[in-house]
């Protein structure tokens, strides 16, 4: 049998000290601190894919539309004809169809894929061969020259802004490629 002693009784009432309850504390705070940078980046990826998703539906149908015609469909009337939100706004989702206007017609034509609301405005501007040069977008100045292009022609710019702080984001492709230029990606 095993006698109790004093000396043993109080070990056993211990408990921790204050150094290993602080550094218990700071290992929390570092692992929270790690999992919210991690969750605030997979945020924004989500939000940028958006975009991107988007602007390969609207590449795919114009490829179709193509085929049909042989010629892109011009869908927004100007570079800052945003679909389907007017002016980009930050934190609102709208639906992508349902909405009214020649532009909502031009959409529908078209015929994207695009089954989840968005965040994002979207913009659709096509031409023929040698009869206008390319605008250059709002947001990408640069991305494709302004000169009249040998063949039928498309450009697709999302543009958004992500965090609230009025600085937009920017995503670009044209027929040309299969990039997508993107200009501040995770505002």
């Amino acid at each position: 049998m095993i006698r109790l002693s004093p000396m043993n009784f109080s070990l056993r009432q211990r408990g921790f000290t204050l150094v290993e309850l602080m550094v218990t504390v700071v290992i929390i705070s570092i692992l929270i601190g790690v999992a919210v940078i991690g969750i605030r980046q997979q945020r924004q990826s989500a939000k940028s894919a958006e975009p991107r998703a988007v602007i390969r539906a609207v590449g795919s149908a114009q490829e179709v539309y193509r085929a049909e015609h042989l010629a892109y469909l011009d869908v927004s009337s100007s570079m800052t004809d945003y679909y389907p939100t007017g002016a980009p706004q930050f934190n609102r989702v709208f639906s992508f169809y349902g909405w009214s206007g020649s532009t909502a017609e031009n959409w529908e034509r078209l015929e994207p894929v695009v089954d989840f609301p968005v965040e994002f405005g979207y913009v659709v501007r096509a031409g023929l061969p040698a009869t206008s040069g390319i605008p250059v977008p709002a947001g990408a100045s640069g991305v494709v020259a302004g000169a009249p292009p040998p063949e039928p022609w498309f450009i697709v710019e999302a543009v958004g802004d992500l965090d609230g702080d009025g600085i937009r984001s920017y995503f670009t492709t044209t027929s040309f490629t299969t990039n997508v230029v993107e200009v501040r990606p995770g505002e």
